[in-house]
């Protein structure tokens, strides 16, 4: 084996990838890979260039609306896809609360300290309530009931929505002299991410919790935010794949993915990281 690093950049990706987050890359000159090689991944540099809420991926509220002496509505809630603050995000949700709304009083909404509080002026007694689901197993398995097929996305742990509480008049309905206060807002959808290889034809010796086994390097974010340059270098001199058979590297196939196994939109931005192998 004569080449020992191989530098990848996704703008480098072949015709017919399907994105910088889905790529094939062509290397130059066919790379054989002994048995026993190993491989690592370091070096990996990527902008934070995906929004704060996601099309299907973290854009949906769900709500069930009750004017009294009615049969009671559930509606989703679509958020705009786009990169949010607290308070436009505020102001977004606000505003497709009400504009579909069918009680005949008006959501509101505040932030204060990184909690949102919504609230509806409408009269329990005469005029009716609204309850907004949360993200705990209860709601989800009503949401999976009442919307067939459920359309998910949600957006509940965006907010702090985990749990709906229970309030002062022993529900978890919101009116005019109740309102609902999330836990804390988490504008930071990805924690981590993993670069996944599937077409290596053998797994790597990395399994996430949903039984991928195809990760090549689990990528940490930190703190980072919308327009920052990521960069992870490796601190550990671990190997993520071993070669069971003689491997010939030619046309190899990444994926950037997150927690949840789909792919993460990049937004047109690249990522780039070196391949490093090892002779046994």
């Amino acid at each position: 084996m004569h080449w020992r690093r191989i530098l990848v950049d996704s703008r480098y990706r072949t015709k017919d990838s399907l994105s910088n987050s889905d790529f094939y890359v062509e290397v130059p000159y066919p790379v054989t890979v002994s048995k026993g090689s190993t491989m690592l991944i370091d070096g990996v540099c990527l902008s934070h260039s995906w929004s704060t809420v996601q099309l299907n991926v973290n854009d949906r509220l769900y709500v069930y609306e009750e004017p009294v002496g009615q049969t009671g509505t559930n509606r989703p809630i679509q958020i705009t896809e786009g990169t949010y603050n607290a308070i436009t995000l505020k102001d977004e949700i606000l505003a497709k609360l009400n504009a579909g709304t069918v009680l005949p009083g008006q959501y509101t909404m505040t932030v204060d300290d990184g909690r949102i509080t919504i609230g509806n002026t409408s009269v329990k007694a005469t005029e009716g309530h609204a309850l907004v689901y949360g993200q705990d197993y209860h709601d989800n398995g009503a949401l999976e009931l009442i919307f067939a097929p459920y359309p998910g996305n949600p957006a509940m742990e965006l907010i702090g929505l985990f749990t709906n509480p229970t309030l002062a008049d022993g529900t978890q309905f919101i009116h005019s002299t109740q309102s609902m206060q999330c836990a804390f807002l988490d504008l930071q959808y990805h924690k981590q991410l993993f670069l996944c290889c599937p077409d290596l034809g053998f797994e790597s010796n990395t399994m996430d919790l949903r039984g991928s086994t195809d990760i090549v390097r689990r990528i940490l974010l930190g703190g980072s935010a919308q327009g920052d340059v990521v960069n992870d270098v490796l601190q550990t001199g671990m190997s993520t794949v071993s070669f069971g058979n003689d491997t010939v590297l030619h046309r190899i196939r990444f994926q950037v993915k997150g927690w949840d196994g789909k792919t993460i939109g990049m937004s047109n931005h690249q990522i780039s990281f070196e391949i490093v192998l090892t002779p046994p």
